[in-house]
């Protein structure tokens, strides 16, 4: 199993890796699913299907800030159930996130303090 930049995986959902970004979606009552990339004319990348009733593919030349839906074998499109972000809501596309990007901005934070006993 390849591991994304951050040195983990998640397992499903859209992840960066060098290729591209992959991903991959848990769909056992449909026979296809296809990844369809918002904004590239509808461009659409079969995913292939493995045991369990999971898909997956790679799309190359795409990243972070890539919005995407997937598509059944009769049409629909759906957003992402693993998506970590859905910046037109539950129904709109889904975007791709690398967390390996986030700029954590409260590194002086010093934290909660616990109460001891007597604070009570």
């Amino acid at each position: 199993m390849m591991q994304n930049r951050i040195g983990w995986r998640l397992g499903l959902g859209a992840e960066v890796q060098e290729a591209g970004v992959s991903f991959r979606v848990w769909a056992p009552k449909h026979r296809r699913m296809e990844v369809v990339i918002e904004g590239s004319d509808g461009k659409t990348y079969p995913l292939k299907a493995e045991e369990g009733g999971y898909f997956s593919g790679t799309v190359p030349g795409i990243g972070a800030g890539a919005r995407y839906r997937y598509r059944f074998e009769d049409g629909t499109r759906c957003p992402d159930p693993c998506s970590r972000f859905q910046p037109e809501g539950p129904h709109g596309p889904s975007m791709v996130v690398d967390p390996g990007e986030y700029r954590w901005g409260d590194t002086a934070w010093p934290g909660a303090r616990l109460p001891r006993p007597g604070d009570l």
